[in-house]
């Protein structure tokens, strides 16, 4: 039996995927909400562009 109270290594496991899980979603909605954003050709321009790089490198990070 592999579960969340079995040991010290299962307990580790399920947390530390969880906190991957939460990452990723986290992730997958920084980049909904950039492409939700540009939909507007005006919101993100050359000089205008942090949240694209931003979520960018987080997802860079968490791939």
């Amino acid at each position: 039996e592999f579960g969340l109270t079995t040991n010290f290594f299962a307990s580790a496991f399920y947390v530390l995927t969880g906190f991957h899980g939460l990452h990723v979603t986290v992730g997958v909605l920084a980049i909904v909400a950039v492409l939700w954003r540009s939909r507007t050709s005006d919101h993100y321009s050359k000089e205008h562009h942090f949240g694209v790089e931003a979520a960018e490198i987080y997802w860079h990070f968490v791939d």
